[in-house]
This record gives structure tokens, C-alpha cells and sequence, in this order.
């Protein structure tokens, strides 16, 4: 799986509460740097933003890539 599939599934399994596999996507000492939760493993995380979001609604807008190295960063609106 290349490194974009890895973030539309990101994204899809984000959007519907899916924790367990969006955590799966992350290697086990995952780490978030979250600007409203601080930095923290990536389970705890995603378990805590899934507590305080009863709905959301994603929409990826794109996916930029480093050739050179492993980085990635995904553009998506959040509401």
C-alpha cells in the first residue's frame, strides 16, 4: 500500500468513527501533536477526539507527497 492509499483510508475510516483502524495506520509508537489535545499516542488520540465528535463530515482536497522521504500531508475540510 502506497502512501496515498494509506491517507484516503485515513480519511474514510476517520469520517466514520472507525478508531481502531485509523490507529492500525499508525506504526505502535504513533504519535499525534495535536494543536487542541497536545501530543499524545496516537490510541489515545483518536479515542478522545472520537469521544468529543458525535458526526463529522470530511472532505478530502488533496494529498501532497515528499519522493524523497516518508512525509505526507493530507488537505481536507472538517466540519
Amino acid at each position: 500500500m502506497n502512501k496515498k492509499e494509506i491517507a484516503r483510508q485515513y480519511i474514510s475510516h476517520l469520517e466514520n468513527g472507525n478508531v481502531g483502524q485509523v490507529v492500525a495506520l499508525f506504526n505502535q509508537n504513533g504519535m499525534v501533536d495535536s494543536p487542541l489535545y497536545g501530543i499524545k499516542k496516537a490510541d489515545e488520540f483518536y479515542r478522545e477526539l472520537n469521544n468529543d465528535t458525535s458526526n463529522s463530515e470530511l472532505h478530502l482536497k488533496g494529498i501532497f507527497e515528499d519522493n524523497e522521504s516518508n512525509d505526507l500531508a493530507i488537505y481536507f475540510t472538517y466540519k
